[in-house]
């Protein structure tokens, strides 16, 4: 069973670009199935594309409070955060500084490896580079939920927010360049 964040039951949906909704189906044997839906995917199932951007949040609102649907957010991530504060054993007074220290130094290490495969070329098999990589990505991530959860952040609100600036920059055409705000 998908964990939600917050009802839609009770109020009116609000339509941000990425964010996830799940609401409950029958089949045709009168199984409930929990389906999982970006905004973009109900866009395409409710949507003309001659509707103005107006109609379409009213179209998709439409459709989330007829499927009485809610939000929805992978909470791993969330779950994910709460457990690094177990293994977390930093001057509380500096945690920003030591914290931020630490990410760079494991992307770091991400980026040696990287070298010397470059360097040595020994013949490193994909399953031995795929699990020294993942193990420094994980590093990486326990940096990256610690940082998130020091400054009261949830790190999949975190993931959200990027993958809709990044979609937003697709769609006119800013991915490449460079700034913060293009």
């Amino acid at each position: 069973m998908p964990k939600t964040l917050t009802s839609s039951a009770t109020s009116k949906v609000k339509t941000p670009m990425l964010k996830k909704y799940v609401y409950t189906e029958k089949l045709t044997n009168e199984v409930p199935v929990d389906v999982v839906v970006t905004r973009e995917e109900i866009e395409h199932m409710v949507c003309l594309p001659s509707m103005t951007q107006e109609e379409k949040d009213e179209a998709v609102s439409s459709f989330l409070n007829e499927k009485k649907a809610d939000t929805y957010s992978d909470a791993s991530f969330n779950e994910y955060q709460l457990a690094t504060r177990s293994t977390a054993i930093y001057p509380p007074k500096q945690a920003l500084e030591y914290l931020c220290l630490g990410l760079a130094s494991e992307a770091g290490e991400i980026a040696g490896k990287m070298k010397k495969l470059i360097r040595d070329d020994k013949g490193f098999s994909n399953e031995d580079w795929d699990s020294a990589l993942k193990a420094e990505i994980g590093d990486v991530l326990w940096y990256l939920a610690r940082l998130s959860d020091e400054i009261g952040a949830p790190l999949s609100l975190v993931a959200e927010e990027n993958m809709e600036k990044l979609l937003s920059r697709k769609e006119r055409g800013k991915l490449g360049g460079s700034g913060d705000n293009r």
